[in-house]
């Protein structure tokens, strides 16, 4: 695994209820990367006061939040290191006062639509356990697999839309 995803897996993995490591972190890895959006945004600036009550800017947010940790950062040619920040909320704090605008450049990840995949992967394998009584005693597994694909679901609706070209033979 890419060092820069670490905090993307431990979120999708948390999202997932992933506490046993069913997945490695290679194949949630690698589900974010089927997600992956290149981008180019321009950081929000959040005003804060210097020690004489003038205003300055040193924290900016992006619209979106889930980066991979190495993404770059530019304002007037020049490239920045944030001094503070968090990939995945998508704020980052720097230690000089900055004049913006500042750009972000980077890829950033839907990480609704890989928890999404990695929940139907997992219900799949659990279709195959069973329902079973022993002893006067009932044991269900089936619930669990409804509850996965709800889950599922719940974050395919949270998840950026897809794209589709459509052309129609019948038409010029």
């Amino acid at each position: 695994m890419r060092g820069t995803m670490a905090d993307l897996v431990a979120k999708v993995r948390l999202m997932i209820g992933d506490t046993d490591n069913k997945f490695d972190d290679d194949d949630i890895e690698r589900v974010l990367d089927r997600y992956c959006i290149i981008d180019y945004a321009e950081l929000l600036p959040h005003i804060s006061l210097d020690v004489n009550g003038e205003e300055q800017y040193l924290q900016f947010s992006a619209l979106y939040g889930n980066w991979e940790a190495d993404a770059l950062f530019y304002c007037g040619g020049e490239y920045l290191t944030p001094a503070l920040g968090d990939w995945v909320g998508g704020w980052w704090k720097f230690s000089e006062a900055i004049v913006p605008p500042i750009y972000i450049q980077g890829k950033r990840y839907d990480v609704y639509a890989s928890a999404a995949e990695l929940l139907e992967m997992w219900a799949a394998q659990e279709k195959l356990s069973f329902d079973f009584s022993s002893d006067g005693q009932s044991f269900s597994r089936s619930q669990k697999v409804r509850a996965m694909l709800d889950l599922a679901q719940v974050y395919k609706d949270k998840s950026f839309p897809s794209i589709a070209d459509l052309s129609r033979s019948d038409a010029d």
